[in-house]
């Protein structure tokens, strides 16, 4: 019943002044409303539940300006002091833009601040450093073309929290983040990471057998035993006499290299050996009488010359009233 009268009175109040401006017209006289008139009309119609209409009269700082030409691509959320906090924004291509980050003490006027010129693709991006003695608390940043303001936050603390979705999802964001933390699944089904069983036993790295053993490499015993050269074939075609037995020579020997010859007689005797060059027996160093030890041993080691001619020499051994003839090759 109240709404009806209330309705009923707004009605003649409207009424009535469009009446009284047609009688004006006629009469020549000037009507105005006063601004009592226009409160008390207005809260009439909020009282009475007619004030549907929403004031569109727009914001300085609203962002419908530009919105639909920029977005931001990433934003740091939440940074501390002391670190970086970056925004990164797509408008139009090769365009000018400013950005001011507004703090309690005014405007920053941090380095990386300046206004940018976009790139072909409308991407500008600016960086800026926090300073030790800034407030915590949520500051907002302004983005201007010239022709309108874009605003978003951010938030100096201590949790930091990148972000690359628009102002408009950061509640959804956080929303998220704060179940994540009381559920605290992240932290606690981190298997992966805790259990880098592949890299941290890499079996197949550290028992790199065929590599480490290489018998095949370190035994090499037909170059160091040079069993090919000191078959004892020699012994069946040389002419043997009395109890001097080959036991291994050096059959082939390059220049100012060593060759060797030991042999098996009687115990504890002593044995001269000769190298018979083109030039008569050599004198090379090694090649001295010696005694068998106790099982009849005896073996000599010398070098041969580097003008030494390429040929087959002979080798003659004798000791204990016995001796032997054998021959090697320098080539």
């Amino acid at each position: 019943m109240k709404n009806r009268v209330l309705t009923l009175i707004l009605s003649i109040i409207i009424i009535l002044p469009m009446f009284l401006s047609s009688c004006a017209d006629e009469t020549g006289i000037s009507i105005e409303s006063s601004t009592a008139d226009k409160s008390f009309l207005k809260e009439l119609k909020y009282k009475s539940g007619l004030d549907d209409e929403e004031d569109t009269t727009p914001n300085a700082e609203d962002n419908s300006n530009i919105e639909s030409d920029l977005s931001i691509i990433s934003l740091t959320e939440t940074v501390d002091k002391g670190e970086t906090a970056r925004i990164k924004i797509k408008g139009k291509p090769n365009t000018n833009y400013s950005i001011s980050v507004i703090y309690n003490s005014g405007p920053s006027k941090a380095d990386g601040l300046e206004s940018k010129y976009s790139d072909d693709e409308g991407f500008v991006t600016w960086s800026w450093k926090i300073g030790g003695r800034t407030a915590y608390g949520t500051y907002d940043i302004k983005i201007s073309d010239g022709s309108g303001t874009y605003k978003t936050k951010f938030t100096v603390g201590t949790h930091k929290s990148d972000i690359k979705p628009p102002e408009t999802v950061i509640d959804t964001d956080l929303e998220t983040t704060a179940v994540s933390k009381d559920t605290k699944v992240p932290e606690t089904t981190e298997l992966p990471e805790t259990t880098e069983a592949p890299q941290t036993t890499e079996a197949p790295q550290t028992t790199a057998a065929p590599q480490t053993t290489e018998a095949p490499q370190t035994t090499e015993a037909p170059q160091t035993t040079e069993a090919p050269q000191t078959t004892k074939k020699p012994e069946t075609s040389e002419k043997v006499e009395y109890d001097i037995t080959i036991v291994e020579k050096t059959e082939v020997v390059g220049r100012n290299e060593k060759a060797s010859i030991t042999i098996k007689g009687k115990p504890n005797t002593e044995y001269s050996i000769q190298v018979i060059y083109n030039s008569g027996p050599s004198k090379a160093k090694g090649l001295e009488d010696t005694y068998s030890n106790g099982d009849g041993f005896v073996t000599w080691t010398w070098k041969v010359g580097g003008k030494t001619a390429l040929g087959t020499y002979n080798i003659r051994i004798t000791g204990g009233g016995e001796s032997c003839q054998t021959t090697f090759t320098v080539g």
